[in-house]
């Protein structure tokens, strides 16, 4: 297997439209943006990319990096659809990751998810589990009736701390 640091924008696209539309994700604006949106963070060094290849050179699995002064973030990957289950090469590329943040002297942050395979895949890791805290200021009863019955049809059945 071989990394590619910093392979162009046209050869991360593919991977990661594939995982997106796998987690039924919509990426219509995605292929028309990317590309700007990739080069404006590189040219302000604030991020790099990477990609695994096979033996044959196929790329395998892509994945970002970005950072800001103290904390490196990966942002957005994509595993080919026929290695996507009980394959590790998204765990060689967050390897990969983790090694360029901590060489940079910065903290790897793995942000945690909504989506539970993605939070298992993070927690894996073995990170420090940091509780986070969302305040939801909604004024009118019909708005926060309707955002209320948004999250549990769709699945966002967390519980809720109420503060007036």
């Amino acid at each position: 297997l071989r990394i590619d640091e910093d392979p162009a924008a046209a050869d991360l696209l593919p991977l990661i439209q594939d995982t997106i539309r796998a987690k039924g994700f919509r990426v219509e604006r995605l292929p028309e943006r990317f590309a700007a949106w990739w080069d404006a963070i590189r040219r302000h060094q604030v991020g790099r990319a990477f990609l695994l290849r096979d033996r044959d050179g196929r790329p395998m699995a892509a994945d970002l990096l970005v950072w800001d002064r103290h904390t490196a973030y990966s942002i957005l990957g994509g595993i080919r659809t026929d290695l996507r289950k009980g394959s590790r090469v998204g765990t060689i590329l967050l390897e990969r990751m983790i090694r360029e943040a901590h060489g940079r002297g910065l903290d790897f942050d793995f942000e945690g998810s909504a989506l539970p395979g993605v939070e298992r895949f993070m927690r894996s890791f073995g990170g420090e589990l940091r509780p986070m805290i969302r305040v939801v200021k909604i004024r009118s009863p019909l708005a926060f009736a309707v955002w209320q019955a948004h999250r549990y049809l769709t699945g966002h059945r967390r519980p809720w701390t109420w503060v007036d």
